[in-house]
This record gives structure tokens, C-alpha cells and sequence, in this order.
């Protein structure tokens, strides 16, 4: 059975990539910069859903902990990540570092999932093929008000950067593989609140202008 249609319901969501490239070879500011602005940022907003991208876990590739540093630092939040959702330790990546924060006091978590991306794009007889991104979800109930919806958060693929392919080839398979994941996240999202009767938010770094 589904939920009835919601009232009119206040409620802030924030999306932003956090940007976890290792900065040796960068202008970025230190990680320790950032990652302080990103929690002062969010504390200003004070958002009531997050979907971050880029929260890359420490590993020999990423020299510092995105995932427990901003839990560790917003404690008000839950924090629903990729690679719990899926079982899979070897995610939080850049590509893979997915993260839904909601405050613990006004939202109960009813559901969660996450689907991994499969997309083949192929460009003057040579054919791409990207697995690296996924989308995960919540659904969380409204303690004030007993409203319940979706939250979507992704991060869509790159333009790829095999040396095999020409400029042009590789920004039509780009085109094509964030096309693919958004026909396949939007058929998902049909589906779910389609039977649910719930409404949904999407958040992401879509790669695109």
C-alpha cells in the first residue's frame, strides 16, 4: 500500500561534492582547510538532508578519511554510506564516495538501497563501458509531521580518458553513459514512487552543464 499524498512540508536539502583529489599535484587548499570549511558550511546552511559526492574513505589512493571526519563532526546527523548500503568495503571512492547525512531528531529512516550503473557507449565502432557509479536512496519519515519521501543521491560519469579515443569520441561517450544512468535512475525513481505515492529529491554531481 502506498502513503497518502504529503501536506506542505518545510524541509532543506543541500548537494555538494566535497572534492576528494589528493592535492600534491593541485592548487586546491590542504585537506585539512577544506574538510574544516566543508563542516563549517554545512552547520551554516544547516540543511535537513545532505547527499555528498566524493567522500572518499582513507586508502592508499585517498590520504584522508572523508566519511569519518564529517560523521565525526556533524554528529547531529545520520550518515547512510555507499559502501555499508552495498557491502562492498572496496567503494567510497571518488567515483564511488556517496554519502546521505539526515538529522537524527527529525527524520526516522524507513528504507534504504543503493544500484550500481551499468552503461556501454559506443562511438565510431569502439565501445565504452563504465561501472564505476551508482545512486543510492533513503526514505525517511518526518517525525514533526509524519510525511514520508525519497532521497536520491548520485555522481554521473566522466568523459572517459582512455588515450585509445579521440577528444570528440570520448565527450559522445560521456554524453552517452550520463544519458544511460539517467534513463536508468529515472525508470527507478518511477518505479519506487509509483507504487509508494511518495514524493523524492535528487541530489548529485550530474558532470554536466
Amino acid at each position: 500500500t502506498g502513503y497518502e499524498p504529503m501536506e506542505p512540508v518545510d524541509i532543506t536539502t543541500m548537494s555538494y561534492n566535497v572534492l576528494a583529489h589528493n592535492n600534491s599535484s593541485q592548487t586546491y587548499e590542504d585537506y585539512a582547510t577544506r574538510m574544516a570549511k566543508v563542516v563549517t558550511m554545512i552547520r551554516a546552511y544547516d540543511p535537513d538532508v545532505i547527499g555528498l559526492q566524493e567522500v572518499a574513505r582513507k586508502s592508499t589512493n585517498y590520504s584522508h578519511d572523508w566519511p569519518g571526519y564529517l560523521s565525526g563532526n556533524l554528529s547531529e546527523y545520520a550518515c547512510v554510506r555507499l559502501d555499508t548500503q552495498a557491502n562492498n568495503t572496496s567503494l567510497m571512492t571518488i567515483a564511488s564516495g556517496l554519502m546521505i547525512m539526515y538529522k537524527k531528531d527529525r527524520f526516522t529512516l524507513v528504507s534504504s538501497g543503493c544500484k550500481q550503473f551499468v552503461s556501454n557507449a559506443t562511438v565510431d565502432g569502439k565501445t565504452d563501458k563504465d561501472t564505476d557509479r551508482w545512486f543510492q536512496w533513503v526514505q525517511l519519515k518526518d517525525n514533526q509531521t509524519g510525511a514520508v519521501f525519497y532521497f536520491y543521491n548520485t555522481h554521473l560519469s566522466i568523459d572517459p580518458t582512455n588515450s585509445n579515443y579521440t577528444s570528440a569520441q570520448k565527450a559522445a561517450m560521456g554524453h552517452i553513459h550520463r544519458t544511460n544512468e539517467c534513463q536508468t535512475l529515472a525508470t527507478h525513481i518511477a518505479s519506487t514512487t509509483k507504487a509508494t505515492k511518495c514524493p523524492f529529491f535528487i541530489a548529485g554531481d550530474f558532470n554536466t552543464s
